[in-house]
């Protein structure tokens, strides 16, 4: 650990605009928990280095759904998948405290066993509470989705409520602006693009479906 540790540590300080935090990322319910990894991550009390953990990718409770806890102590910006956490409310709690980001992965929650029906997915609570979320992709192409696209649409279709429209599908993908590892300058250029790309995608729908 503390080898990968110094590498992305040096590969932060080489390639800034790439490299912007540090993350676990395990099979949870088979390994150790973040904590165990507590010297390494932290010197002087003090994180070494912006931590986007993987926590939380679990059906039980009480074993591996503690990273969850780990990565609130150790102040993490985000949250790979999260997918415990609705089960501890006071993690979700400090979680929305702090401004924690949630990385909601439906597809892969799916193929992987974690949820046969998206609608019961706590990324659906997660947006009924308009907390901070963005959606995201996992290992795609073992199951042959692309990258996002898949996943933007089980969210849309899944996780959404029946009278959630275009509007949550633009909310989510300010999301993913917003809430990124950007700077703030290229957070407004980023925002600058896509409201242009978002503005032709409405004009197109509405010269296409004759809505005026």
């Amino acid at each position: 650990m503390q080898q990968q540790v110094n590498r992305v540590s040096e590969l932060m300080k080489k390639f800034p605009d790439l490299v912007t935090g540090f993350d676990i990322d395990s099979h949870e319910d088979v390994g150790h928990r973040n904590v165990y990894y507590i010297n390494e991550l932290v010197k002087d009390e003090q994180s070494v280095m912006p931590f986007l953990f993987h926590a939380g990718e679990t059906s039980w409770t009480q074993g591996a759904d503690m990273n969850l806890v780990d990565a609130v102590l150790l102040n993490a910006t985000r949250i790979g998948h999260g997918f415990a956490v609705l089960k501890h409310p006071k993690v979700m709690e400090a979680i929305r405290e702090q401004g924690i980001v949630i990385e909601v992965q439906p597809v892969s929650n799916q193929v992987l066993g974690f949820v046969n029906d998206l609608r019961n997915h706590p990324g659906a609570t997660f947006i009924a509470n308009n907390d901070r979320i963005t959606i995201s992709s996992d290992n795609f192409p073992l199951w042959g989705a692309l990258p996002l696209s898949h996943d933007f649409y089980m969210a849309f279709m899944g996780l959404g409520s029946t009278k959630d429209d275009l509007r949550l599908l633009k909310q989510l993908a300010v999301n993913s602006i917003q809430f990124s590892t950007m700077t703030a300058k290229e957070k407004v250029d980023a925002m600058d693009k896509w409201q242009q790309r978002w503005n032709a995608f409405i004009d197109d729908v509405i010269t296409k479906y004759h809505l005026l």
